[in-house]
C-alpha cells in the first residue's frame, strides 16, 4: 500500500511539474510577443508624425536684377523661414500622401512664388529651428481665402486626427 501511495505521489508531482513547466513556457512566449510588439510599435511611431504638425516654408532671399538674374555673389543664399501649425485629416496608403489642414494666409505666399520649399514635421520642434530631416516634402493643393483654410499634401505618413461626428454630444 505504501508503494502505491508513493507511486501516486510521484506521479502527481511529475504531472504537476509538467503542467507548471508548460505554463511557464507559455508565459515566457507571451512576454516575448508583447516585448516584440512594443518594440515594433516604438519603431513605427518613431517613423510617423503626430496629427498636429508644423508646416515650414523656406524662401531664398536673393537680390535679383531683372536684366541679369540672381547675383552669384549672393551665395550662400540667405533664407527666410515661416511656420504654421496644421493637422492631418486623411492618409492614403496607396500613394503615401497625408492631407493636412492649415490657414490660408500661411499658404498664400507659397502660391505666388516658385522658389519656396514647404516641409511638414512634428510640432514639437522649436519654431526658430530649421526643419529637421524627419520632415516630409509638401505641396499646397487648395486655398479657400474666405474660410482661411488651406489643404496641403505631405508625402509621407502623418497620423490623421480623430474628428468628432457632426452630431457629437458633450
Amino acid at each position: 500500500m505504501k508503494f502505491i501511495a508513493r507511486y501516486i505521489l510521484i506521479l502527481v508531482i511529475a504531472l504537476s511539474s509538467v503542467y507548471i513547466t508548460n505554463r511557464v513556457i507559455e508565459y515566457k512566449r507571451e512576454i516575448n510577443q508583447l516585448e516584440n510588439f512594443q518594440i515594433s510599435a516604438k519603431e513605427k511611431s518613431s517613423k510617423m508624425l503626430s496629427p498636429v504638425v508644423r508646416l515650414t516654408f523656406l524662401i531664398p532671399n536673393v537680390d535679383v536684377d531683372e536684366n541679369e538674374g540672381p547675383d552669384p555673389a549672393d551665395s550662400p543664399m540667405d533664407i527666410s523661414m515661416t511656420t504654421a501649425t496644421g493637422f492631418s485629416i486623411e492618409y492614403n496608403a496607396r500613394s503615401n500622401v497625408s492631407l493636412i489642414i492649415t490657414n490660408a494666409h500661411f499658404c498664400d505666399i507659397i502660391e505666388t512664388r516658385d522658389d519656396t520649399v514647404l516641409v511638414t514635421e512634428n510640432s514639437e520642434t522649436l519654431r526658430s529651428e530649421m526643419p529637421s530631416q524627419s520632415g516630409y516634402a509638401s505641396n499646397v493643393l487648395y486655398i479657400d481665402p474666405y474660410l482661411d483654410l488651406c489643404l496641403v499634401e505631405a508625402f509621407g505618413f502623418v497620423r490623421p486626427a480623430i474628428l468628432a461626428e457632426i452630431d457629437y454630444d458633450i
